[in-house]
């Protein structure tokens, strides 16, 4: 009786080890080697980054990091209240960046959405006119063939056109009637069936006096590839132009005052012509000074169709590689 009581508690111990106690101890396993396997990446991955892979300090990183987007509002001398967090901050930029030409909409047309659908082409052929016409009176001539818009252009919306001719309008009085420079021009040849003056000796002349100022192609931002429509738009303007140089630098911080939000993408600066150099007197050190440089700068305004700030989805993630 005992051989077969110790008989039936060792087949019952193997029983209960083969089907109970050995796929636990299996499972169990392939969890642990599935952990390590875990902690293994996410320390490859987090090899070249500040993360920690202890959760403790990687909450108090969160909470550090929530605090730095949500901000603390805080009080300020005269009793205004401001917030210092980033998403405060990245708003305000954007709504300073993009809201030059706020003001006018909202009095003219009442809000953004109806200024875009509303806007007509005789509204903007008239402002263009009325640009031109009174950048005439400072010897700055538009011409379509330089400036690249029209009355009749039709391959862009009436908004952005109308946007553009404001633009136009806000660096002429930046650079011309704020800071003196001059606008370059050229000379083009008449246009077809114009009819061409005769100088004093019965010679041909002709030709126009054009001002090197010309629309460039609009460009449109997006925070996703599959977004229909853009959440800011450029609009940059190129423009050649003389004067002397700390009264060109000085324009451009002028750029970014008084309500202007108009940021310099690229500029390119000519020297003096020599031969002006060669007719000047030097100063009392010796040295001949260059007074006047030729600058090209192109000049963007940007315009926000939504009104306000763009919507942030989660995505899914790339890694980037180690180092990156």
């Amino acid at each position: 009786m005992a051989l077969a009581v110790l008989l039936a508690l060792v087949i019952a111990s193997a029983v209960a080890y083969f089907f109970l106690l050995r796929p636990k101890a299996m499972e169990v396993e392939d969890i642990r080697s599935e952990r390590d396997s875990l902690l293994k990446e996410l320390a490859d991955m987090t090899k070249e980054t500040p993360y920690p892979l202890d959760a403790v300090r990687l909450e108090t990183m969160t909470e550090n990091a929530k605090r730095k987007l949500d901000g603390v509002t805080q009080k300020n001398p005269d009793g205004s209240e401001f917030n210092n967090g980033l998403i405060t901050r990245s708003r305000q930029v954007l709504e300073r960046a993009t809201g030059m030409f706020d003001e006018r909409i909202k009095r003219e047309y009442t809000d953004i959405a109806t200024f875009m659908n509303q806007v007509s082409r005789i509204v903007y052929r008239d402002e263009l006119d009325e640009l031109k016409r009174r950048l005439s009176a400072k010897n700055i001539f538009l011409d379509e063939e330089v400036l690249g818009i029209g009355e009749d252009t039709a391959d862009e919306e009436t908004y952005l056109l109308m946007l553009k001719v404001w633009t136009i309008d806000r660096l002429v009085n930046v650079l011309v009637e704020k800071n003196g420079l001059a606008i370059e021009s050229r000379r083009l040849a008449p246009k077809a069936g114009a009819a061409i003056p005769r100088g004093p000796f019965g010679l041909g002349g002709g030709g126009r006096n054009v001002s090197e100022i010309t629309v460039l192609p609009t460009r449109f931002y997006i925070l996703h590839k599959d977004d229909k429509a853009p959440y800011v738009m450029e609009l940059p303007i190129r423009v050649r132009l003389q004067g002397p140089l700390p009264t060109i630098c000085n324009a451009i911080r002028d750029m970014q005052s008084n309500g202007n939000f108009l940021t310099v993408n690229r500029i390119v600066m000519e020297t003096e012509n020599p031969l002006l150099l060669s007719e000047r007197q030097p100063d009392s050190n010796g040295f001949l000074r260059t007074r006047n440089v030729v600058v090209m700068l192109e000049l963007s305004s940007y315009f926000r169709p939504s009104g306000h700030a763009p919507t942030i989805r989660t995505s899914e993630r790339k890694l980037l590689p180690a180092g990156a």
